[in-house]
């Protein structure tokens, strides 16, 4: 021991003093273990990690580790524990660890004293009451003492999903805004802290505007308790909280395994019918924006399929409402490319040309000519779809005397007599 105590902190003496003990000493534990001393515990550490001996390794690191000599030894110890599988011990030894504030991985301890009731709690089909408790106060108490700890996204990450699942949308988001510096978290941390931004909006606002889900509308519960002024400025943050998700989205699915890249997509398009939603309720419209975000979106997002028709809408508003009349003649003509599954698709396609028409008379009647023609042509493209049903015997005759009047008028409109 004397020996071995001399050479402790020459690296090449120690490493032989290591391999001799272990080729002479069967039972590290029987030889080294009863001792107070906390060299003889770390050298019988060493000497049983060389032998493969993890678990008597752990627990004699562990006993370095509490005399005071060696606080790396904690660390050794609680990660043999893990590997061999004794979660139950880590905790014991994170337990040790935490309340040593001086110690430098004191934070990792307090970090797994969050981490192994979570994981527990995960394992077990998330159905404790006890280790739901457990790692949420051990959570609270890591951001406590840590707030910008080096493992504090995940702890504001979940803080940030318990808050949200009790509907407090404000509080969720303050935490989700607080996720930094892991890639694995970030982009669901942004997406996540819009979701809330725009839940709290459509309480705040008595507004029926639709989750991040895109498909349940959501109410206030009751009147909005916040100002004109206030309910603007969370509007605000809830576009700048989208946009920002939306921009992190493709760098986030290119590092993700191949298996969550549809999952990642799939919010990305969720997050986009968000922030559609919020444009379209906005005092004045940037419909070049609008344009932009839902370009192509049918074709990218299929799994908002339910969406489309409203999405379709916007776009083509967006478009004849900054004069993109060449998209919006590709727009119209993929409409009405094929026939309708069922009669309500060919009300919506009514409706479509319907509002061209609007348009074209609106243009008119403001002096307009360019505007009246355009959105003439558009009306055409739309309810020649509707002629041709009727010529094919799809569609009665009597049934269409309106959309045909005004296909006449839009012939008209364009100068085309004869049609």
């Amino acid at each position: 021991i004397d020996f071995a105590r001399d050479r402790e902190h020459n690296r090449d003496s120690w490493a032989i003093v290591v391999a001799t003990a272990a080729d002479n000493v069967r039972d590290p534990a029987a030889e080294f273990g009863a001792s107070t001393d906390g060299f003889e515990n770390w050298l019988g550490a060493n000497v049983a990690y060389y032998k493969h001996q993890s678990l008597v390794a752990a627990n004699m690191y562990w006993a370095a580790g509490r005399s005071g000599q060696y606080p790396k030894a904690y660390k050794y110890a609680a990660d043999l524990f893990y590997l061999g599988g004794r979660v139950d011990m880590v905790e014991k030894v994170a337990q040790d660890l935490a309340q040593q504030p001086s110690s430098p991985d004191a934070q990792w301890a307090s970090y797994m004293l969050f981490k192994i009731p979570r994981l527990q709690w995960e394992r077990g089909g998330m159905r404790s009451t006890e280790l739901e408790n457990k790692w949420i106060a051990a959570g609270q108490d890591y951001l406590k003492n840590y707030p910008q700890g080096h493992y504090a996204f995940e702890p504001r990450f979940r803080m940030g999903e318990v808050h949200q699942h009790k509907g407090q949308f404000l509080e969720a988001a303050k935490e989700y805004d607080q996720v930094h510096g892991n890639p694995d978290y970030d982009f669901t941390a942004r997406f996540n802290a819009a979701e809330c931004y725009y839940r709290a909006l459509a309480a705040a606002g008595g507004v029926k505007i639709e989750n991040a889900s895109g498909v349940t509308p959501v109410v206030a519960p009751a009147p909005s308790a916040l100002s004109a002024a206030d309910r603007e400025a969370l509007r605000q943050k809830t576009i700048a909280a989208l946009s920002a998700a939306i921009a992190l989205e493709p760098g986030a699915e290119r590092a993700a395994p191949a298996a969550a890249h549809k999952a990642l997509h799939d919010s990305r398009g969720r997050a986009i019918f968000m922030l559609a939603t919020l444009l379209e309720h906005q005092p004045k419209i940037d419909y070049r924006e609008v344009a932009s975000i839902l370009e192509g979106f049918e074709s990218q997002y299929p799994a908002m399929n339910g969406k489309f028709n409203q999405t379709y809408e916007w776009r083509v508003e967006a478009l004849d409402q900054t004069g993109q009349y060449p998209q919006l003649t590709r727009e119209a003509q993929a409409l009405v490319a094929h026939d309708a599954a069922n009669p309500a698709q060919n009300d919506y396609i009514k409706e479509i040309g319907l509002d061209f028409w609007k348009s074209a008379v609106a243009h008119r009647d403001a002096g307009d000519h360019n505007g009246h023609v355009q959105d003439a042509r558009l009306t055409a493209v739309i309810y020649e779809y509707f002629a041709r049903m009727v010529s094919e015997g799809k569609i009665p005759e009597k049934n269409l005397t309106g959309t045909l009047s005004i296909l006449g008028q839009a012939y008209l409109a364009m100068g085309d007599v004869d049609k």
